[in-house]
């Protein structure tokens, strides 16, 4: 109870943008994240195909990579499985950005060329950047 008024219990709840869970794990916080990462991507690569590649990097960088790091300091997941999701919308990206839909290809290689830090790196800065 708060103030005489008999609190539901829920599963999850968001607050200011991030989803707490009852069990108190990150999974259906990354998940959610995932998902609209990979929407906002498929519309970027419905919209921006054929614009030149320097401006697909900004768009990725601005509307999708900012929302995985969005609270990182916060949700930093510990399972391996998250991580990959996590890791699995970057690689997307690069094959957005450099235009190669290739199985042939190396998207490592892809990430490589665009000098991109993992994402597991850049939130391990953020971190360290909040504790200083």
């Amino acid at each position: 109870m708060l103030c005489g008024v008999v609190l539901q219990h829920v599963s999850k709840a968001r607050y200011l943008g991030v989803l707490l869970s009852d069990d108190l794990q990150w999974s259906k916080h990354v998940q959610h994240i995932t998902a609209k990462a990979n929407s906002m991507l498929g519309l970027l690569q419905r919209n921006f195909h054929h614009c030149p590649e320097k401006l697909r990097e900004l768009t990725y960088t601005s509307l999708v990579r900012s929302r995985l790091k969005y609270c990182a300091a916060v949700w930093d997941p510990h399972k391996i499985s998250d991580q990959l999701a996590l890791e699995s919308v970057q690689r997307g990206a690069a094959r957005f950005t450099k235009r190669d839909y290739s199985y042939q290809s190396s998207v490592s290689q892809m990430i490589q060329d665009l000098q991109w830090q993992p994402l597991k790196e850049r939130r391990c800065e953020i971190r360290l950047t909040l504790f200083f």
